[in-house]
């Protein structure tokens, strides 16, 4: 099971989890097309990414932590995607 902060600038962690994390938006962009799509507790905010370029309307990216939030917004802004 992946860690569920896993952050993609950690190469060893990143190296040693990140097929199981992926997974888990590889999944669900599998039916996110046309749709709105809520990703809670999106952690660094690249799935968001993942599930618009699968094709969903918009993406609404949460999570409780706001340093976060706002690193991924730095990172990972795209059209359609909103981090809150």
């Amino acid at each position: 099971m992946a860690l569920e902060r896993l952050d993609p600038d950690d190469v060893p962690l990143w190296a040693r989890n990140y097929a199981d994390h992926v997974a888990r938006y590889a999944l669900a962009a599998e039916r996110a097309a046309g749709k709105r799509v809520l990703d809670v507790g999106t952690g660094p905010g690249y799935g968001a990414v993942i599930l618009r370029a699968a094709g969903a309307a918009s993406v609404t990216a949460i999570d409780f932590d706001a340093a976060t939030v706002a690193a991924a917004q730095k990172r990972y802004a795209r059209p359609g995607i909103t981090y809150a």
